[in-house]
């Protein structure tokens, strides 16, 4: 279902190119890349966070000493 909305959102951004359109379109390639990370993390995949940027909260607060 999902694959059928984006194809669908690419369809309408190529025949009735607009600003509404193609804003649609971003909005589901940004939904789905969210999808994608939230798959990952929940398949155990994330980065450890030993490669967090420096001086991130995330490191700064949950660091073990």
């Amino acid at each position: 279902m999902a694959t059928l909305v984006g194809l669908v959102a690419l369809a309408l951004a190529i025949l009735s190119p607009g600003i509404t359109t193609i804003t649609g379109l971003l909005l589901v390639v940004i939904t789905a890349l969210f999808g994608m990370g939230t798959l990952y993390v929940l398949a155990g995949r994330a980065p450890p966070s030993s490669m967090a940027p420096t001086g991130c909260w995330l490191t700064a607060s949950f660091s073990p000493t």
